[in-house]
């Protein structure tokens, strides 16, 4: 943490006041020839002074100890602990991205970081919980991926008041007091997989939207994204926009149920790649792929061996990688005392046309 990158600072700072208290008291501990103080009440006066000038050299000497042993523990081989709370470790991309952090620290920060992952398992409460305990251990420092935007808020308060910085990845907390952010404009994957959509619709024809989790902020951000572009092209109807939860076989369910009877689809946008992977194969157990477009967004390997088969119409690239290694760059600078700043990974739309590019 900063503290520990300033612990040198702080000695040498001590070490000098420790040192201008020591001249202090043999100054003026005797009169300029050597004597006592010549009376009782003299003597008696002049050992109050003495005796808190001895507190504050023990005090100072104590501070310096401190900090030469904190100091020390980096400078002997103490590895920065930093951990990454994901909100979910069965979410595709979520695991792309911790093993990606973890390959990352082996290969550029073996020997000064120690570094490890938390599963969220889908819940807010215990993504909360986890910060919590981190910031009891006094870990270095903390990535997170919030499952929502705004019950992660307190984790935040938390751990600044600590003093143990906190920074998001992928994902946002709806809170100006996160130190930095790391990931990708969502808004912007939502006008790419939507501008695609309507493109190859001509700009009119009724489409489905599979949402992932309500309130968190990539669900928000991509379909604010949408509607932008949905806004240019009246012609284009939303039948109906149900919520899947990032699922794939929650998306072949719902896909299922509404292919019933419902010639009237045109295209299926996923808010993820697991959704489109899900709503694909209902598509496809229906008969119905050369009549119904589907997308996603993240660019995961099932989804780029669909695009290649000619099943899937497109994805949106997301940089797990860049992600990932910017994270933990970006936290370490701060531990190290950096100043925070935010990192944007840009989106890009993978279609058949590129596919070649991103295998």
């Amino acid at each position: 943490m900063k503290k520990r990158v300033a612990a040198l600072t702080m000695v040498c700072v001590l070490a000098t006041i420790s040192l201008a208290a020591c001249g202090t008291a043999d100054s003026k501990g005797t009169t300029e020839g050597g004597s006592s103080a010549k009376t009782e009440a003299g003597t008696t006066e002049a050992a109050k002074p003495e005796t808190a000038k001895s507190e504050a050299e023990a005090d100072a000497a104590d501070a310096v100890d401190e900090a030469i042993t904190e100091a020390a523990g980096k400078a002997s081989g103490e590895k920065y602990k930093i951990v990454f709370s994901s909100y979910s470790q069965t979410a595709q991309f979520q695991v792309l991205l911790a093993e990606a952090m973890q390959d990352y620290v082996s290969e550029k920060y073996a020997d000064t970081v120690d570094f490890s992952v938390l599963d969220g398992n889908m819940d807010s409460a215990t993504q909360v919980g986890q910060i919590d305990n981190l910031i009891a251990q006094n870990v270095d420092g903390i990535l997170i991926c919030p499952m929502d935007g705004d019950a992660l808020v307190p984790a935040v308060e938390a751990a600044n008041e600590a003093k143990v910085p906190l920074i998001t990845v992928n994902a946002q907390v709806n809170s100006d007091e996160v130190l930095a952010h790391v990931g990708s404009d969502d808004i912007v994957a939502g006008e790419l997989e939507m501008q695609y959509v309507a493109d190859q619709l001509n700009g009119k024809g009724n489409i489905v939207i599979l949402h992932g989790p309500n309130g968190i902020s990539a669900e928000v951000l991509r379909r604010e994204g949408y509607e932008n572009i949905l806004k240019k092209y009246p012609d284009i109807k939303v039948l109906s926009e149900p919520t899947c939860n990032w699922s794939r076989e929650e998306a072949l369910s719902t896909t299922e149920n509404l292919l019933q009877g419902a010639d009237e689809i045109q295209a299926i946008v996923a808010q993820n790649d697991e959704m489109a992977m899900g709503a694909l194969q209902a598509v496809l157990d229906n008969d119905m792929g050369d009549k119904i477009i589907v997308t996603g967004i993240d660019a995961i390997d099932d989804a780029k061996a669909a695009i290649e088969a000619g099943t899937l119409s497109a994805t949106v690239f997301q940089d797990a990688k860049g992600q990932a290694e910017a994270g933990i760059d970006e936290i370490l600078d701060i531990v190290k005392g950096g100043e925070p700043k935010d990192v944007s990974i840009p989106y890009v739309l993978v279609t058949k046309d590129n596919i070649a590019d991103y295998k």
